[in-house]
C-alpha cells in the first residue's frame, strides 16, 4: 500500500493538474482477488489489457452507488521506460477503455481515449496508470445524463498485487499481471471561454482609427485659436 501511494503522489505531482471544480464522476473497484489486468510485451512495447473484469462502480456522477459492472482496457506503450530516479519508473501509453453494465455492451456509464503515463516502482508490487486534459489527452462519454465530463478531466488507475514484480524489459515494462481500481474526475462547472484574440485586418483597421482619430485631435489643437 504505501509503494502504491509513493506512485499516485509521484503521478499526481508531473502529471495531475489542479482542478478547481473537479468532481468525482466514477470509481470503482475490482470483484474477487483474481489478476485480470495484464501487460505484455514484445521488442520493446508493451501492451495492456483488460477484457470485461467485473467491478463494482462504488461512486456514479458524484454519488455513493453500489452498481455491478464491466471494466476493459486496451492501451499500447508509445516510447520507453525512462527512470526518474529512486527505482521509479514511467512509461507512456495511448488506449481506449469503457465500464459498462453488460459485458460488451449495455449502459455506457463512462468510456474514454487517453495518453497517459504509466508508473511503477522497480521489484514493487503496485503500479498507477494515469492520464489527464490538460495537459495531456483524455475523453470522456457516458450515456448518464448530466454526468459532468469538461475538462480538466483526469483518470487514475491503481494496480496490485502485480505479479511478477516490476521489472523491465527491453526498456519497457515487462510481462505482469495484477488487479485494478480506478478513479475518474472531471469538471462540474465549463471552464471560461478563452479570451478573443482580434484578427490581424482587425488590427490594422483598429490602428488606422486610432491614428485618425489622433490626427484629427491634434489638428483642432492647432487650430484653437490663442486668447
Amino acid at each position: 500500500m504505501r509503494r502504491l501511494l509513493l506512485c499516485a503522489v509521484f503521478l499526481l505531482a508531473t502529471l495531475v493538474p489542479q482542478t478547481v471544480h473537479a468532481a468525482v464522476i466514477l470509481s470503482f473497484s475490482q470483484n474477487g482477488g483474481l489478476n485480470l489486468f495484464t501487460g505484455n510485451e514484445t521488442l520493446g512495447t508493451t501492451v495492456l489489457n483488460a477484457d470485461f473484469i467485473p467491478v463494482t462502480i462504488t461512486t456514479l456522477d458524484e454519488n455513493a452507488v453500489n452498481l455491478l459492472a464491466f471494466f476493459s482496457l486496451d492501451a499500447t506503450s508509445t516510447a520507453s521506460v525512462t527512470n526518474q530516479g529512486n527505482n521509479i519508473y514511467t512509461q507512456p501509453y495511448s488506449g481506449t477503455f469503457s465500464i459498462t453494465s453488460t459485458a460488451g455492451g449495455g449502459t455506457n456509464y463512462l468510456s474514454g481515449v487517453f495518453s497517459g503515463i504509466d508508473l511503477g516502482i522497480l521489484g514493487g508490487t503496485t503500479m498507477v496508470l494515469g492520464a489527464t486534459q490538460p495537459p495531456g489527452s483524455l475523453t470522456f462519454t457516458s450515456d448518464i445524463a448530466g454526468m459532468p465530463l469538461d475538462v480538466a478531466r483526469a483518470m487514475a488507475l491503481g494496480l496490485t498485487n502485480v505479479f511478477p514484480a516490476v521489472s523491465i524489459s527491453n526498456n519497457s515494462f515487462a510481462d505482469f499481471s495484477a488487479a485494478v481500481a480506478g478513479n475518474f474526475s472531471a469538471n462540474d462547472t465549463p471552464p471560461p471561454p478563452p479570451p478573443v484574440v482580434p484578427e490581424p485586418a482587425t488590427m490594422v483597421m483598429l490602428g488606422t482609427g486610432l491614428a485618425a482619430l489622433y490626427a484629427r485631435r491634434r489638428k483642432a489643437s492647432k487650430s484653437t485659436p490663442v486668447a
